[in-house]
């Protein structure tokens, strides 16, 4: 439903990496440094580094999730960084035109998505922004095989439910 725009090819400054803030676990869970956001994510999730921030891989391998923060100004950058990768692993992709607005726990944003094609079929890509804390942005940035959001949908309600203000 709706239309669709395709997304031009971008490129990354190699200074955004410099303003991505980190991310630090306890027990079970991931408070982002300098934004005032905690969040939990299953351990069946796999963890790895990501230039976004942390993302995490589904058990079953289907889908990847980035969570990262950023100070506002940085965001352009960040969702460059995001639509390259789309770029880079979806063919034929079409963006949403326009943006949804959300509401996480108090924190409030936008969302906006894609779809195309992998070498695994048809794709998605979602992209959630956040205001935080000290005038940054959290992205949450999802990549995954059709069908893998509602696969995995009770872990992404767990994540979501726990984005809250950390202590």
């Amino acid at each position: 439903p709706g239309r669709y725009v395709k997304m031009k090819k971008f490129t990354l400054p190699a200074a955004l990496a410099l303003f991505l803030l980190p991310a630090a676990a306890f027990g079970g869970g991931y408070v982002i440094q300098g934004a005032g956001v905690k969040f939990f994510m299953p351990d069946a999730w796999e963890t790895h580094e990501s230039n976004l921030g942390i993302m995490f891989s589904s058990p079953s391998g289907d889908m990847v999730l980035t969570v990262g923060a950023m100070p506002s100004d940085q965001l352009g950058d960040a969702l460059k960084m995001a639509g390259e990768q789309v770029d880079l692993l979806m063919t034929e992709a079409e963006y949403e035109e326009g943006e949804r607005e959300v509401e996480i726990n108090g924190f409030y944003g936008m969302v906006f998505s894609a779809w195309g094609k992998t070498e695994k079929g048809d794709s998605f890509a979602n992209f959630i922004v956040l205001s935080a804390e000290n005038d940054r942005r959290i992205l949450i940035f999802s990549m995954g095989e059709a069908g893998a959001w509602e696969n995995n949908l009770e872990d992404i309600q767990l994540l979501t439910d726990s984005i809250l203000p950390a202590d």
